[in-house]
């Protein structure tokens, strides 16, 4: 079993990791546009095929 196993899974891109969809009370938006609601992906949810994609920085 190759040690790489898992080498590709820091690549996984989604709305949820985008710095650019901003989040409330289970609502995810981005570009005006609702992309999670209630908690569940709507029909405009990952409307921009990554290519608007920023990755989340997270505060160590």
């Amino acid at each position: 079993m190759s040690r790489r196993r898992h080498k590709h899974l820091c690549e996984y891109i989604c709305c949820e990791q985008c710095s650019n969809s901003v989040a409330a009370d289970g609502t995810y938006t981005c570009n005006r546009k609702t992309i999670i609601e209630n908690y569940m992906p709507t029909e405009e949810y990952f409307w921009c095929d990554g290519e608007m994609f920023i990755r989340r920085e997270y505060e160590k």
